[in-house]
Protein backbone atom coordinates (compact mmCIF):
# COMPACT_ATOMS: atom_id res chain seq x y z
CA UNK A 1 0.00 0.00 0.00
CA UNK A 2 1.66 3.25 -1.23
CA UNK A 3 1.05 6.65 1.50
CA UNK A 4 1.10 9.99 -0.10
CA UNK A 5 3.09 12.37 1.55
CA UNK A 6 -0.25 14.42 3.09
CA UNK A 7 -1.72 11.34 4.43
CA UNK A 8 1.68 10.98 6.02
CA UNK A 9 1.61 14.12 7.63
CA UNK A 10 -2.15 13.71 8.52
CA UNK A 11 -1.11 10.66 10.67
CA UNK A 12 1.70 11.80 12.14
CA UNK A 13 0.44 15.58 13.07
CA UNK A 14 -0.51 16.62 16.42
CA UNK A 15 -3.90 18.28 16.06
CA UNK A 16 -6.47 19.64 18.44
CA UNK A 17 -10.07 17.88 18.45
CA UNK A 18 -12.68 18.58 19.97
CA UNK A 19 -13.14 16.34 23.23
CA UNK A 20 -10.01 14.08 22.72
CA UNK A 21 -7.14 16.17 22.48
CA UNK A 22 -7.65 19.90 23.66
CA UNK A 23 -5.23 21.97 24.45
CA UNK A 24 -5.10 22.84 28.08
CA UNK A 25 -4.66 26.75 29.62
CA UNK A 26 -0.76 27.83 29.64
CA UNK A 27 -0.09 25.52 26.24
CA UNK A 28 0.80 27.96 23.02
CA UNK A 29 -0.90 27.69 20.04
CA UNK A 30 -0.99 28.68 16.69
CA UNK A 31 -3.47 29.91 13.85
CA UNK A 32 -2.70 27.83 11.26
CA UNK A 33 -6.03 28.59 9.14
CA UNK A 34 -5.29 30.09 5.56
CA UNK A 35 -8.72 31.46 5.38
CA UNK A 36 -8.84 33.27 8.48
CA UNK A 37 -7.90 36.61 9.02
CA UNK A 38 -6.28 35.77 11.96
CA UNK A 39 -3.62 32.91 10.41
CA UNK A 40 -0.16 32.74 11.96
CA UNK A 41 -1.58 34.89 14.89
CA UNK A 42 0.46 32.84 18.47
CA UNK A 43 -0.88 32.66 22.07
CA UNK A 44 -1.27 31.42 25.63
CA UNK A 45 -4.12 29.71 25.88
CA UNK A 46 -6.32 31.57 28.42
CA UNK A 47 -9.89 29.29 28.25
CA UNK A 48 -11.38 26.54 26.51
CA UNK A 49 -15.00 26.87 25.98
CA UNK A 50 -17.91 24.76 24.58
CA UNK A 51 -19.82 25.30 21.77
CA UNK A 52 -23.16 25.82 21.38
CA UNK A 53 -25.33 22.78 20.80
CA UNK A 54 -22.11 20.09 21.62
CA UNK A 55 -20.78 21.06 18.57
CA UNK A 56 -17.51 20.84 20.18
CA UNK A 57 -14.63 23.59 21.72
CA UNK A 58 -13.23 26.84 21.06
CA UNK A 59 -10.33 27.97 22.45
CA UNK A 60 -9.47 31.74 24.01
CA UNK A 61 -5.89 32.89 23.52
CA UNK A 62 -3.86 35.81 24.32
CA UNK A 63 -1.85 36.77 21.35
CA UNK A 64 2.07 36.79 21.75
CA UNK A 65 2.27 37.90 18.41
CA UNK A 66 0.85 40.89 15.64
CA UNK A 67 -0.33 40.67 12.23
CA UNK A 68 -2.09 42.93 10.18
CA UNK A 69 -5.66 42.11 11.65
CA UNK A 70 -4.59 41.90 15.69
CA UNK A 71 -1.91 43.03 18.05
CA UNK A 72 -0.05 41.36 20.37
CA UNK A 73 -2.14 41.04 23.89
CA UNK A 74 -5.45 40.37 21.89
CA UNK A 75 -7.45 37.90 23.01
CA UNK A 76 -9.26 35.84 20.11
CA UNK A 77 -11.15 32.86 19.76
CA UNK A 78 -11.33 30.38 17.79
CA UNK A 79 -12.73 26.59 16.67
CA UNK A 80 -10.27 23.99 17.57
CA UNK A 81 -9.57 22.56 13.82
CA UNK A 82 -7.97 26.38 13.22
CA UNK A 83 -5.60 25.65 15.83
CA UNK A 84 -2.35 23.67 16.65
CA UNK A 85 -0.17 23.34 19.37
CA UNK A 86 3.12 25.94 18.86
CA UNK A 87 5.82 24.33 17.31
CA UNK A 88 8.66 25.95 19.35
CA UNK A 89 9.81 26.72 22.78
CA UNK A 90 7.99 30.61 23.76
CA UNK A 91 10.68 32.81 25.36
CA UNK A 92 10.68 33.53 29.09
CA UNK A 93 10.39 37.22 28.41
CA UNK A 94 7.01 36.31 26.61
CA UNK A 95 5.58 33.88 28.92
CA UNK A 96 6.73 35.18 32.04
CA UNK A 97 4.38 38.33 31.68
CA UNK A 98 1.41 36.20 30.94
CA UNK A 99 1.59 34.30 33.49
CA UNK A 100 2.09 36.98 36.15
CA UNK A 101 -1.68 37.99 34.58
CA UNK A 102 -3.12 34.81 34.71
CA UNK A 103 -1.91 34.84 38.25
CA UNK A 104 -3.38 37.99 39.36
CA UNK A 105 -6.92 37.01 36.88
CA UNK A 106 -6.88 34.08 39.53
CA UNK A 107 -6.30 35.97 42.52
CA UNK A 108 -8.88 38.74 41.27
CA UNK A 109 -11.35 35.84 40.47
CA UNK A 110 -11.36 33.70 43.96
CA UNK A 111 -10.38 36.73 46.50
CA UNK A 112 -7.04 35.33 47.23
CA UNK A 113 -3.73 36.79 47.10
CA UNK A 114 -1.03 36.31 44.58
CA UNK A 115 1.07 34.74 46.84
CA UNK A 116 -1.81 31.80 47.51
CA UNK A 117 -2.60 31.24 43.82
CA UNK A 118 0.59 30.58 43.47
CA UNK A 119 1.35 28.45 46.30
CA UNK A 120 -2.04 26.12 45.77
CA UNK A 121 -0.67 25.15 42.06
CA UNK A 122 2.68 23.93 44.03
CA UNK A 123 1.34 22.82 47.11
CA UNK A 124 3.07 25.33 49.33
CA UNK A 125 1.62 27.52 52.27
CA UNK A 126 2.69 31.02 51.33
CA UNK A 127 4.03 33.58 53.92
CA UNK A 128 2.94 37.04 53.91
CA UNK A 129 4.27 40.09 55.49
CA UNK A 130 2.12 43.51 55.54
CA UNK A 131 1.69 46.14 57.41
CA UNK A 132 -1.40 47.52 59.70
CA UNK A 133 -3.22 50.29 58.25
CA UNK A 134 -2.37 52.60 60.59
CA UNK A 135 1.64 51.60 59.18
CA UNK A 136 2.97 50.86 62.79
CA UNK A 137 2.57 47.50 62.98
CA UNK A 138 4.26 44.45 60.83
CA UNK A 139 2.14 41.37 60.63
CA UNK A 140 3.47 38.09 59.49
CA UNK A 141 1.28 35.48 58.34
CA UNK A 142 0.48 32.35 57.04
CA UNK A 143 -2.56 31.13 55.02
CA UNK A 144 -3.16 28.64 58.00
CA UNK A 145 -4.14 31.01 60.32
CA UNK A 146 -0.37 31.23 61.82
CA UNK A 147 0.47 34.90 62.87
CA UNK A 148 3.40 37.35 63.94
CA UNK A 149 3.14 41.22 64.66
CA UNK A 150 5.64 43.11 65.22
CA UNK A 151 5.69 46.89 66.29
CA UNK A 152 9.18 47.40 67.19
CA UNK A 153 12.23 47.25 64.28
CA UNK A 154 14.25 45.70 67.03
CA UNK A 155 12.50 42.76 67.44
CA UNK A 156 12.07 42.68 63.03
CA UNK A 157 16.27 42.50 63.45
CA UNK A 158 16.02 40.16 65.62
CA UNK A 159 14.04 37.94 63.59
CA UNK A 160 16.24 38.49 60.49
CA UNK A 161 19.19 37.76 61.96
CA UNK A 162 17.64 34.04 63.35
CA UNK A 163 16.48 33.78 59.89
CA UNK A 164 20.07 34.36 58.38
CA UNK A 165 21.72 31.83 61.63
CA UNK A 166 18.99 29.24 60.44
CA UNK A 167 20.46 29.97 56.39
CA UNK A 168 24.17 29.38 57.32
CA UNK A 169 23.57 25.94 58.70
CA UNK A 170 22.32 23.16 56.93
CA UNK A 171 19.94 25.08 54.65
CA UNK A 172 23.18 26.72 52.97
CA UNK A 173 23.86 23.59 50.91
CA UNK A 174 19.63 22.77 49.89
CA UNK A 175 18.04 23.90 46.88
Amino acid sequence: MKITRSQLHRIIKEVYQSHTVEPRVGDMVVNVNPGCKHHESEGLVLGVNPLPDDLGMSVAYECTNSGDNWEKGDVLEKTMDQLEPMPTQVSEAILRPLIRKIIKEEARAHHLREGEVVASAVGYNPIFAEWSPDGLTMEISQTDGGKMKFSKQKDVENLITMLEELLAGPMRTSP
